[in-house]
């Protein structure tokens, strides 16, 4: 009457290569196509935009009655909404930067 016990603690390990090896770009589930379509629609709004829509989610998380199935929608909004933002000011930096360069180079010249 020895029964093995079953180890979950190692569950991941028994994956295999072709479960890995998914995709990732494309949409396995409804919440998959949602992330690419809050990824979409995000891409698309002004540093200002974002930022908005960024602060409209916390206001709506700070009230008591947020359903606890609108949390993940929250979640990924604000992540992607982030995302884009930090995506806007990286290019501006390189915009600057550039900018920068060229200015210097052009007091070297002279």
């Amino acid at each position: 009457m020895n029964k093995k016990k079953p180890n979950f603690a190692n569950h991941d390990e028994n994956k295999t290569n072709s479960d890995q090896s998914v995709n990732k770009d494309l949409p396995t589930s409804i919440n998959d196509q949602r992330s690419l379509d809050f990824r979409s629609s995000i891409s698309k709004l002004s540093y200002e935009e974002a930022l908005e829509t960024l602060d409209s989610i916390l206001d709506n998380l700070q009230r008591d009655n947020v359903q606890v199935e609108d949390l993940q929608t929250y979640y990924l909004k604000g992540k992607f909404c982030l995302e884009h933002c930090l995506k806007l000011l990286d290019k501006i930096d390189q915009e600057v930067l550039q900018m920068d360069l060229e200015t210097f180079g052009e007091d070297k010249e002279n």
